[in-house]
């Protein structure tokens, strides 16, 4: 039976850039908000509802990852505090999390070059044979940061992963990182996890244009500091899951791959040099 997700037409309406503005009735000056959509990039052009062919993950343990942030949407008018040296910075920090677990062989830092808009799952394959990575780590965010008290300070904010509300009063910076891990062959998502930040300020009106900058910043570290708080806790559940057999993925070990298999080769390697040595003594 095929898995369908639904986007109804307020979820279209509310991701687009002129539009959310005009229905909350709030100013251009009033808030400005900077985004990047896994939906637009995984399934550019939908309209009403993405229908999905499940696929069961073929996972060659331990796991060689990719990592990189989706393009941004709405370029016309967003912010740009998120520069490549910050999302490098914070795709680092996210791998760190990833590079000490067992089941993982390595991470890679995709560079944001590599990733076209409205590139799917085509972009995706073509990152897995230039990188030699299986399995992606695709990070979407929604930031939004309030500069007057309006009549309706929020900000409904729709995912593959569910659905978000965003309040804010004057001089707030609310953010969001999603992560969602995708098997690139299958297609198939393996599990997501989001961080929240909140940022308050009360810099006065001369000094807020450089407060918000610094306060859009602080908002993506902290989300991303939640973020590897719920990836880690996600990451260990889904092993839980793979080895209880509750998941529907078919795993394989690699010959020879990983951190574990490479110690226990030389340990190995060394038993047999040191007997080789005691049988010559003899």
């Amino acid at each position: 039976m095929n898995r369908i997700v639904f986007f109804t037409i307020a979820v279209i309406m509310l991701s687009g850039c002129s539009t959310i503005k005009s229905m909350l009735g709030v100013n251009y000056n009033d808030q400005q908000r900077s985004r990047s959509s896994l939906v637009d990039f995984l399934y550019p052009n939908t309209r009403g509802e993405v229908k999905i062919k499940p696929k069961i993950p073929n996972l060659n343990i331990p796991l060689r990852v990719g990592i990189s942030f989706v393009p941004d949407s709405c370029g016309s008018y967003m912010r740009h505090d998120l520069n490549e040296d910050l999302k490098n910075s914070l795709l680092k920090k996210v791998s760190a999390k990833f590079e000490n677990k067992d089941i993982i062989d390595y991470v890679k830092v995709i560079p944001a070059t590599y990733l076209r808009r409205k590139g799917s799952f085509n972009n995706l394959r073509d990152i897995k044979r230039q990188f030699n990575v299986d399995i992606m780590v695709l990070l979407s965010y929604d930031q939004v940061q309030y500069t007057e008290k309006t009549g309706l300070s929020l900000i409904y904010h729709w995912t593959i992963l569910g659905r978000y509300i965003f309040e804010g009063e004057k001089n707030d910076t609310v953010t969001i990182v999603n992560s969602a891990v995708y098997d690139i062959d299958s297609e198939e998502l393996l599990f997501g996890s989001s961080g929240k930040s909140k940022v308050r300020s009360n810099a006065a009106s001369a000094f807020i244009s450089e407060e918000l900058r610094l306060n859009s910043q602080k908002g993506f570290d902290l989300a991303i500091t939640n973020l590897i708080i719920k990836i880690d806790n996600d990451l260990e559940r889904f092993k839980r899951k793979i080895k209880a057999k509750t998941v529907a993925v078919n795993v394989h070990y690699r010959s020879g791959g990983g951190t574990l298999s490479l110690a226990f080769a030389s340990f190995v390697i060394v038993l047999m040099v040191i007997r080789r040595r005691t049988k010559y003594v003899n």
